[in-house]
């Protein structure tokens, strides 16, 4: 992994806790600071740009399902344009984090992962989860599936060359 400041900003907190996970249990991301800002809905704070340090690397991680993809594009070009020396990493999950995780763990049903009673309550189950390595682990969890699903045709110009460069060098 490398030294670099990386900033995750996650859509909500089912992403904030598997973002963690994968770091944490499974080794698989390089550590950093993780905030919930959905990208789809809020422009990236001014604010936040100002604090941004050459060299830091800035991990957006957002659904599908929702939103509008020249929403996103602006936001991201305004922090391209404002700032230098930051990497920016755009990972759209295809639809949602659900969807993802049914394809990385290769389930019919999102309520498979933690037993849960219905689809409803996957995400108070997941979150609840003393463990989600230990939770993914059970599932045959399998990174190398993670955000790699083809995404819906408008959000195609976001595809994310740039995930798959940045898993090359993790």
């Amino acid at each position: 992994m490398t030294d670099r400041k990386t900033l995750y900003f996650v859509e909500g907190q089912c992403e904030e806790a598997l973002v963690r996970s994968l770091i944490l249990d499974f080794g698989l991301l390089p550590s950093g600071r993780i905030k919930v800002l959905n990208i789809c809905q809020r422009k990236f704070p001014k604010s936040l740009i100002f604090s941004l340090k050459p060299g830091s690397r800035l991990i957006f991680i957002f659904d599908t399902d929702a939103g509008n993809p020249s929403f996103v594009e602006e936001s991201l070009r305004m922090v391209e344009n404002m700032t230098s020396g930051v990497e920016l990493i755009v990972v759209p999950q295809c639809r949602n984090l659900e969807d993802e995780l049914m394809h990385s763990c290769s389930l019919r049903e999102i309520k498979q992962l933690a037993k849960n009673r219905s689809n409803k309550d996957f995400k108070s189950d997941f979150l609840g989860s003393c463990s989600i390595g230990r939770l993914l682990r059970m599932n045959g969890f399998d990174f190398s599936k993670l955000w790699t699903k083809e995404l819906p045709a408008q959000w195609q110009k976001l595809r994310k060359g740039d995930l798959k460069r940045f898993r090359d060098r993790i």
